[in-house]
């Protein structure tokens, strides 16, 4: 899935 390192980026940037 291409799209499991989006989520994993975009869950970090809200996280910060």
């Amino acid at each position: 899935m291409a799209n499991a390192a989006v989520i994993t980026v975009g869950n970090l940037a809200v996280s910060q």
